[in-house]
């Protein structure tokens, strides 16, 4: 599984190097993308430097968020149909539970008891979990 963080606003980012940016990201496909708004920190050589606008900050990771989704609808397609080992980490909304397989890809299930390790079908997915039983 591949993880990475970007930081998108640093003062003196083009759209030229966004874009590229943006090209590695759909030829590499990870799985968590960690995106960040840059913000300056005092005492740090960039603080005094020009950022791009709020605006133009929001729109450039709203868009990396949307390849993101994408990126981890495909990704997480993949289990559909598949049995996966889980552990059931915690309580989840609607009286859910969700667990964790190995690679930490959320699970929810409707069934099951904390600490829990078990095999389950995974009925359907969304770009962020996987449903299964």
């Amino acid at each position: 599984m591949l993880s990475t963080d970007v930081i998108v606003g640093f003062p003196f980012e083009t759209v030229n190097g966004l874009k590229e940016t943006l090209n590695v990201i759909r030829e590499t496909s990870p799985e968590i993308l960690n995106i960040t708004r840059y913000s300056p920190r005092p005492g740090t050589a960039a603080f005094s430097w020009k950022t791009p606008s709020t605006n133009q900050t929001s729109l450039w990771s709203q868009i990396f968020s949307n390849v993101h989704k994408e990126i981890s609808a495909k990704s997480m397609e993949r289990f559909v149909g598949r049995k996966i080992d889980v552990l059931i980490t915690e309580r989840g909304k609607g009286g859910t539970l969700l667990a964790r397989d190995i690679n930490y890809r959320p699970v929810i299930l409707k069934k099951g008891s904390l600490g829990e390790r078990r095999k389950v079908n995974v009925k359907y997915s969304t770009p962020f979990y996987l449903v299964g039983e």
